[in-house]
């Protein structure tokens, strides 16, 4: 035969957390990003020793560096031991309830005198007061009530009566203690209709460790059929919104078209539409009076830079010339040889002393001038080899 299952539909969960590594990981610089890790919105809310983690470069200001060093060490460890105890408990809950998928920021630890201000509970027996009527007037409620700042301390030891006289005053489940240990708050979940519930949970630190315990149960998998209506109603409403925003984003772009084509218009630049779906003919093209003037401006730009390529072709053409020209020269000097200094001066002598003179004036100076036998015959020792006037200078000594 199988074994008997367990009867009742209670988990436990347990977990243990190492303070120092806590502590190394407030005093880095991702201690801000690993309260809002652990710790919900409400949570942080509560002014708690972890406040000094986040506030620890303040204590540098001390003018003792001494005290400062002492004050800022005792806050790291106040805010290290705080924080190990919600991480171990936070692991604790989530392995007490494997039928939910819990994160840290779906499980609340609070004293259970936070359960006077928050809806729903467990209630347990009224005659479990002491000396005292869950029936007794209102004329006799102490003057001391709870404030919100001892709610919010979960540690502050209250009067008893005062206490239960405000849970009765206000109609809520005697669900409380005058300890006010901790509980776990496990938010609900709307969707599957599954409403907040606590789990009693149980911190201890000893030494460099943080242990907790968490004992939770199962009370069903939500209100079934009552949530399915509120489901479809939403989901049609979320329907009927979606559908409403694609005919807004539909005719948005339908006007957005539209003024698109109405301005390509204007400028004469319609899209030619074409008529075959692979875009191999052209229907239409439509040109208007701007659109002409476009084009002729544009044809007034291409004849100038048309002038401006000629331009440069004829500054090319003169360029090849002096390429050319320079050639001719290297060529005639390299025929006729090595000159001397001397040669070559006289040779550009003769030629600057030639008259130039200006264009339509009579040239018979100029041409007298370059028929003179001297000058020609200067000309022609100048322009012989270095080798034969050498041979010439040489009969001339010998002689």
């Amino acid at each position: 035969m199988p074994p008997i299952p367990f009867p009742f539909p209670i988990s436990v969960g347990t977990d243990i957390c190492k303070i120092s590594r806590i502590h190394k990981i407030l005093s880095g610089p991702r201690a801000v990003r690993f309260i809002r890790l652990i710790l919900t919105d409400e949570e942080r809310k509560t002014p708690r020793p972890y406040m000094t983690a986040v506030m620890s470069q303040y204590w540098d200001k001390i003018s003792d560096p001494v005290v400062a060093e002492r004050v800022k060490a005792k806050a790291l460890k106040d805010s290290a031991h705080f924080l190990a105890g919600r991480f171990a408990a936070k692991e604790a809950a989530i392995k007490a309830h494997p039928h939910r998928n819990l994160t840290f920021h779906k499980i609340i630890i609070k004293g259970e005198t936070a359960l006077l201000d928050y809806p729903g509970g467990l209630p347990r027996d009224p005659h479990h007061i002491e000396n005292g009527d869950s029936s007794a007037p209102s004329d006799s409620v102490p003057q001391q009530v709870p404030t919100k700042t001892d709610e919010l301390k979960g540690d502050t030891v209250l009067d008893k009566e005062a206490l239960y006289a405000e849970a009765e005053r206000k109609n809520h489940p005697l669900f409380i203690s005058i300890s006010s240990p901790p509980v776990c708050i496990i938010k609900g979940d709307y969707e599957t209709g599954v409403e907040d519930q606590v789990a009693m949970i149980s911190i201890s630190h000893d030494t460099d460790y943080a242990t907790a315990t968490c004992l939770g149960w199962y009370h069903g998998g939500g209100k079934g059929d009552l949530t399915s209506p509120l489901r479809r109603a939403s989901e049609r409403e979320w329907t009927v919104e979606r559908e409403a925003t694609q005919r807004n984003l539909r005719e948005q772009g339908r006007l957005i078209r539209t003024e698109t084509e109405r301005r390509r218009g204007e400028r004469g630049e319609r899209v030619n539409r074409l008529m075959s779906p692979f875009g191999t003919r052209k229907v239409v093209q439509y040109l208007d009076e701007g659109h002409r003037e476009r084009l002729e401006r544009e044809r007034l730009q291409r004849e100038q830079e048309q002038d401006e390529d000629q331009r440069r072709e004829e500054t090319e053409e003169e360029r090849l010339a002096r390429d050319r020209e320079k050639e001719i020269n290297q060529e005639w000097n390299r025929e006729l040889g090595p000159r001397s200094i001397a040669q070559e001066r006289r040779r550009k002598q003769i030629w600057g002393e030639a008259p130039r003179l200006e264009e339509g004036k009579d040239t018979k100076q100029e041409d007298d001038f370059y028929q003179s036998e001297e000058l020609w015959e200067e000309f022609r020792k100048l322009m012989k080899p270095d080798s034969e006037n050498s041979e010439s200078s040489e009969k001339k000594g010998h002689q």
